[in-house]
């Protein structure tokens, strides 16, 4: 079970400053038209990248203000064609 099932058409979600600290896995595998998703101002220390399996039309992701570590953000970056991480974020809002 996800909290985003059925939620195909959302395309925008912001979750700013909402003292998130962490987030399950595949939580935005139903989210396919998700392009915009803010995270920022949150207790995020790490992030894994099957969170953004869903998504595939991500374009900006916002993470600033968060606790998360640079290998967290490369994984989400890099292709992984076998887990069918998104390649096509055009913008990234990041903070150490």
């Amino acid at each position: 079970k996800t909290l985003f099932k059925g939620l195909h058409k959302l395309s925008k979600l912001t979750l700013g400053g909402n003292q998130i600290t962490s987030l399950e896995a595949y939580l935005f595998n139903e989210t396919v038209n998700l392009e915009y998703l803010s995270l920022y101002q949150n207790n995020l220390t790490n992030l894994n990248v099957s969170i953004f399996q869903g998504p595939s039309n991500l374009k900006i992701l916002k993470l600033h203000d968060n606790k998360v570590t640079f290998a967290d953000c490369v994984s989400i970056f890099t292709c992984n064609l076998r887990c069918k991480v998104p390649c096509s974020i055009l913008h990234a809002t990041l903070s150490f």
